[in-house]
């Protein structure tokens, strides 16, 4: 068994992403697939590990909820890779998927963005940085603008708050439900991959090395040819001698 790439997200305007939920729903059940998100360095910072941690559990949560599973043997769908900075969600399909899985995930993280506290603060540090953040998303090009401008602020205030001290960031503890977290912090100008099983036939791996082994004795043979035939003609003028000296 191995993993093939079905399809790629981009992390800046989710161009993919209904695509790629159409070929999740698609899934048989128990057939496996993955999805890798890498993280932005520069939000995900040592200081977050527990936040990050709490948001892929709580994604991993709401997975469960909407009818995925983990792979066999394991006992959770999302993963996170803290040293690589990447979240692996690891699932199997079951009759009972929830259809739009990713978009519905989405759809909560931007809530996150737009709601309460959440939204207080992250306003405030927009005016603070001279940015713009979206008070409301709806569709998935506003999602993926939503992320994205908040994600802008984000580092513009933490570069002025290293230099200057004076922009409070906001508390990225508010944006664990549902995995939020996850998608804020989605690094800039990359993809996310997405993966599902192929079975490989063990014949084909029977046959295939059959017909290397093949190849490989033709090669040494062309190689050799010229030590062949002359090991032929040495070995017919001896015989040729034996019979001679006989008569």
């Amino acid at each position: 068994m191995a993993l093939r790439t079905i399809g790629r997200i981009d992390t800046d305007d989710l161009s993919g992403l209904e695509d790629i939920d159409r070929q999740i729903a698609s899934f048989k059940s128990g057939e496996k697939g993955q999805i890798s998100i890498p993280l932005d360095r520069d939000i995900a910072v040592s200081e977050e590990y527990s936040n990050f941690q709490r948001g892929a559990n709580s994604m991993n949560g709401e997975l469960v909820s909407q009818g995925l599973r983990p792979w066999p043997g394991e006992t959770k769908i999302v993963i996170l890779d803290w040293r690589s900075r990447m979240v692996y969600i690891k699932f199997a399909g079951t009759p009972y998927a929830a259809v739009g899985v990713l978009a519905r995930l989405t759809t909560m993280a931007a809530g996150q963005l737009t709601k309460g506290t959440a939204r207080t603060q992250f306003q405030q540090l927009a005016r603070a940085t001279g940015t713009r953040i979206a008070t409301s998303a709806r569709s998935r090009a506003a999602k993926a603008a939503l992320f994205r401008s908040a994600r802008t602020a984000y580092k513009a205030g933490t570069r002025t708050g290293r230099l200057a001290g004076r922009v409070v960031l906001p508390r990225l503890g508010l944006l664990v439900t549902g995995g939020a977290i996850i998608f804020f912090a989605m690094a800039v100008g990359k993809v996310i991959m997405v993966f599902k099983e192929t079975v490989i036939d063990p014949t084909l791996d029977v046959i295939g090395d059959v017909k290397d082994k093949a190849e490989d004795v033709a090669d040494w043979m062309k190689e050799n040819m010229e030590k062949i035939a002359i090991g032929v003609v040495a070995g017919v003028l001896v015989i040729g001698g034996l019979m001679m000296a006989r008569k």
